[in-house]
C-alpha cells in the first residue's frame, strides 16, 4: 500500500512526459505543412495580382503593427512593386487580412481581401470587391480612400491596412 503512493505518481508522471514528447514531435511534422498549406492561398492571391517573381521581403517593418510580411515584386530581376500584407480590425472586432500592392513608382497597383471572418455577407463582405478597390487602384499613394456606406467598420480596418503600407512605404522604403 504504501509503495503505491509513490509508484502511481511516478507511472502518472511517465505518461505525462510521454505524451508532452509525442505531441511535440507531432507539432515539429505538421507544422511546416500547415504553413506551407496557409501559405498556398497567400501566394495563389500573390499570383493572381501580380506578373513576375514573387519573394518575401527582408524590408523590417518593426513599428507597424499593421503589417504582417511584405512581399517583393520583381519582373525580370527588377523590382516593381511591394505587396504589403496587413491587417485591420472588422465588424465586431474581427480581424481582416488584406494585400495591399504599391508600385515602386508610388502607385496602388493591387488590392485584395484575404480573410473577412466574420463579415456580414453582402456588407462588410463589400470590402473585398471592386466596389472598394476601384476608388484607389491605379491611383497614386496619396489617394483618399473613402469608407463604404453600411460597411464603415469593415472599410475603416481595410483604411487602417491600407494606410500602415503607404506609411511603410514612404517612410522605410520610398
Amino acid at each position: 500500500m504504501k509503495n503505491n503512493y509513490i509508484k502511481f505518481p511516478l507511472i502518472l508522471a511517465l505518461f505525462g512526459v510521454i505524451s508532452t514528447l509525442l505531441l511535440a514531435v507531432v507539432y515539429q511534422i505538421t507544422a511546416p505543412i500547415i504553413e506551407r498549406n496557409a501559405n498556398a492561398a497567400e501566394y495563389a492571391a500573390l499570383e493572381e495580382l501580380f506578373d513576375g517573381d514573387i519573394s518575401t521581403s527582408t524590408i523590417s517593418f518593426d513599428g507597424y503593427d499593421a503589417i504582417t510580411k511584405i512581399y517583393e515584386i520583381r519582373d525580370g530581376g527588377t523590382l516593381t512593386a511591394y505587396a504589403y500584407k496587413a491587417q485591420g480590425n472588422g465588424y465586431q472586432g474581427g480581424v481582416n487580412i488584406y494585400l495591399v500592392g504599391i508600385s515602386v513608382g508610388g502607385d496602388f497597383v493591387a488590392f485584395k481581401a484575404l480573410d473577412l471572418a466574420g463579415q456580414t455577407e453582402g456588407i462588410g463582405t463589400r470590402v473585398g470587391t471592386a466596389e472598394f478597390s476601384d476608388q484607389f487602384v491605379d491611383q497614386p499613394i496619396s489617394t483618399a480612400i473613402t469608407p463604404l456606406a453600411g460597411a464603415s467598420r469593415t472599410s475603416e480596418g481595410a483604411i487602417t491596412a491600407i494606410t500602415a503600407a503607404v506609411s511603410h512605404f514612404n517612410n522605410e522604403i520610398n
